[in-house]
């Protein structure tokens, strides 16, 4: 790949790009797979309805090579390992499967109206530019279920292994309000 990871994101509109595509292709994913949420259904088959809208939203993000994977777990050839060396799978991640030179997302989501917060730590690792994956930008994001179906409970962002309020306005869409717009 002759670009580098900076110049990849600088085309894809920088972070605030990749954040513009990610609420965009969630809204989309709302619209039509929110029944997903609303019967309280697997988070994995909403994530994957999820990377499937960001695929078929930012023709950009597929023509530089990268690849839109969830329940991503390897680390080129190797499992994906944290901090305590225990192994560690990603709900959905935007990269070049082999190398970390071109790790740019890395997201963990919780579907359920009590979300746990329990993957914090791994988006900070994994986020974390002097140890770790190196991924530009991590998203724990909790979805409700139910009645409370794609209503944003809980989103982080993350920058060089800390959670960071730089990235924007707070995620606001709910399965409603996406049905509505």
């Amino acid at each position: 790949m002759s670009l580098t990871k900076e110049q990849i994101l600088e085309e894809i509109g920088g972070l605030s790009g990749l954040v513009d595509i990610l609420v965009k292709s969630l809204r989309k994913t709302l619209d039509k797979d929110g029944d997903i949420l609303i019967r309280g259904q697997s988070e994995r088959t909403f994530i994957d309805c999820w990377a499937e809208k960001i695929r078929s939203i930012s023709p950009e993000i597929i023509s530089k090579n990268l690849k839109v994977n969830t329940s991503y777990d390897k680390h080129g050839d190797d499992p994906k390992r944290d901090f305590h060396d225990r192994r560690i799978e990603v709900d959905l991640v935007i990269h070049v499967r082999g190398t970390d030179d071109f790790n740019i997302f890395a997201m963990e989501a919780e579907t359920s109206n009590y979300p746990a917060g329990d993957d914090i730590e791994k988006l900070a690792y994994l986020t974390s530019q002097d140890e770790g994956y190196k991924y530009s930008l991590g998203l724990y994001i909790a979805l409700g279920v139910k009645k409370k179906a794609g209503t944003v409970l809980r989103e982080s962002w993350f920058i060089n292994g800390q959670e960071s309020a730089e990235i924007g306005k707070p995620i606001t869409v709910s399965l409603i309000k996406s049905q509505q717009n």
